[in-house]
């Protein structure tokens, strides 16, 4: 599913650094308990059990909700299946190779 407001939405999967302190960007609603937002250790936990596991023995990313990062996304990832539309990107060279240096004027 693509959108953050898809009533079918049951998880959200993470791999989770424990040492990372930084918080994890969704457009999913944190505030409502329709989602778990957990570490992938759960989805290989479910299928080794071949059943779903409780939810509360497995790491938890810190998570902001932030609705517009599924739009930046969007922007970032329009137009990757025809390069006609991707910007083209030029080499400048730069200004401390174009000048020359005092050093090797000496020289």
């Amino acid at each position: 599913t693509l959108s953050p407001f898809d009533r079918a939405i049951t998880h959200a999967l993470f791999k989770v650094n424990p040492l990372d302190k930084g918080a994890t960007q969704v457009s999913i609603l944190i505030d409502e308990d329709r989602v778990s937002f957990l570490d992938m250790s759960w989805l290989e936990a479910c299928s080794q059990e071949g059943k779903r596991v409780k939810e509360a023995g497995f790491p938890q990313p810190r998570i902001n909700y932030n609705p517009v990062c599924d739009a930046a996304y969007a922007a970032v990832t329009r137009g990757s299946s025809s390069s006609s539309s991707r910007p083209t990107l030029a080499r400048t060279p730069s200004r401390a190779a174009a000048a020359p240096s005092a050093s090797s004027d000496a020289l």
